[in-house]
C-alpha cells in the first residue's frame, strides 16, 4: 500500500489539488510512470479534514475525485454509501469500484486472513506477554529518552528526595523510595508528564494549519509549577513541538516517544543513564516552521534542539 500524501505538488502536477485527488501523480506518475500495481489509501480524513484543492466540493464529489484520480480507499472514512450513491447515480461504475476491490483482497488473500482467519492459540501463549520480549521493550523505552536539559544537574535525583507529580503513578515513585507531596510548595522537585495535544491537525478534522505550540490550557498551569519548585518536564512527542518558553523554565527537560512510569523512573533515577537522541528537530519558533522548506530535513533556522541532540548525566548541562 502507498499514501500519495497531503500536499499539493506544486511545480510538478498541473492540477493544484492534494496528491491523493491528482489524477497526474497517482495514476501517470505512480501507477504508470513507475508502474506500481498495490493499493492506493488515501493519506487520513482528506475528505472531510485538509481537502487541498477541492475545499469547494462537497464529500460525495471529493470521493469521486479521489477515486477518478486512481485511489482505491479512503483512510480514516467509514462511509461506504457514499460509494454505493456514487454507483446508483451512474458517476462511478462498478467495473471501477471492483479494481480497487481487487486489489484490496488480493492483499487479505496473499496473508491467509481467508483461510485462517484466527489466532494460533499456541503461538499467542508463547508470544503475548514473554519475559525476554518485554524485558527487550524495557531496554528499548529506557534508551529511547531524551534528555535535553538538565540545569544544575537536577536529575538524576538524589535518593529520599521528596516530590510532587503530575501525570505519573505516585506508587511508582515509592517503589523507587521518593517521597510524594500533595503539595508543589512543599516538594523538593515537581515532575510534570506532559502529552502534548495536537491542534489543527486530525483535531476535529480541522482544516487549519498545524500549530506545534502547546496550548495555553497546557502551558500556563506548567510554567506555574516552575516558579514553585524545580519543575522536570517530560514531554511525550508525537511531533517536533515549539516549546521555547517551557524549555527556559523547566530544570529538566526530557523527551519520551511512548514509555512506561517504570522505564521514566529508571532514567530521572540514574538506574539508567539517558542515550536517547532527537529524531528530529525542536524549532525555536512558529515563525521558523513557518519559513523553513516543506520538502527539505531539518532546516529550520536558529533550531531550540538539533536533530540528533541528547545529553546524558556526563555530560549534561544548562
Amino acid at each position: 500500500m502507498i499514501m500519495p500524501y497531503y500536499a499539493v505538488p506544486t511545480g510538478i502536477a498541473k492540477e493544484q489539488t492534494g496528491m491523493s485527488y491528482n489524477q497526474e501523480i497517482v495514476t501517470g506518475l505512480l501507477r504508470g510512470k513507475l508502474g506500481f500495481q498495490g493499493v492506493v489509501n488515501s493519506d487520513t480524513g482528506i475528505s472531510t479534514g485538509m481537502p487541498w484543492g477541492v475545499e469547494t466540493l462537497t464529500v460525495k464529489e471529493r470521493y469521486l475525485k479521489a477515486f477518478e484520480a486512481g485511489v482505491d480507499r479512503m483512510g480514516g472514512d467509514a462511509t461506504p454509501e457514499l460509494v454505493v450513491q456514487l454507483v446508483k447515480e451512474q458517476k462511478l461504475t462498478e467495473a471501477r469500484v471492483d479494481e480497487s476491490a481487487r486489489r484490496i483482497l488480493r492483499i487479505h488473500f496473499a496473508l491467509g486472513l481467508f483461510e485462517n482467519p484466527y489466532v494460533n492459540p499456541e503461538e499467542a501463549a508463547r508470544t503475548v506477554r514473554n519475559k525476554e520480549f518485554e524485558q527487550k521493550a524495557g531496554v528499548a523505552q529506557r534508551k529511547s529518552i531524551v534528555l535535553l536539559k538538565n540545569r544544575d544537574n537536577v536529575l538524576p535525583l538524589k535518593p529520599g528526595v521528596k516530590m510532587y507529580v503530575e501525570g505519573i503513578n505516585p506508587a511508582v515513585a515509592a517503589r523507587h523510595g521518593y517521597v510524594s507531596t500533595a503539595n508543589p510548595e512543599k516538594a523538593d522537585v515537581c515532575i510534570a508528564r506532559v502529552a502534548a495535544r495536537a491542534d489543527g491537525f486530525m483535531a476535529g478534522r480541522s482544516t487549519r494549519p498545524i500549530e506545534l505550540t502547546l496550548g495555553a490550557e497546557q502551558l500556563t498551569p506548567l510554567l506555574a509549577l516552575a516558579r514553585k519548585c524545580p519543575l522536570v518536564t517530560v514531554l511525550y512527542l508525537e511531533r517536533p513541538r515549539v516549546v521555547p518558553e517551557l524549555a527556559q523554565e523547566s530544570a529538566a527537560l526530557l523527551a519520551t516517544f511512548g514509555v512506561s512510569d517504570e522505564a521514566l523512573f529508571d532514567v530521572l533515577t540514574g538506574a539508567s543513564a539517558p542515550s536517547g537522541k532527537l529524531p528530529f528537530e525542536m524549532p525555536s519558533s512558529m515563525e521558523a516552521v513557518r519559513t523553513q522548506l516543506e520538502d527539505l530535513p531539518h532546516d529550520s533556522r536558529n533550531p531550540l534542539f538539533p536533530i540528533g541532540f541528547g545529553l546524558t548525566y556526563r555530560t549534561s548541562s544548562n
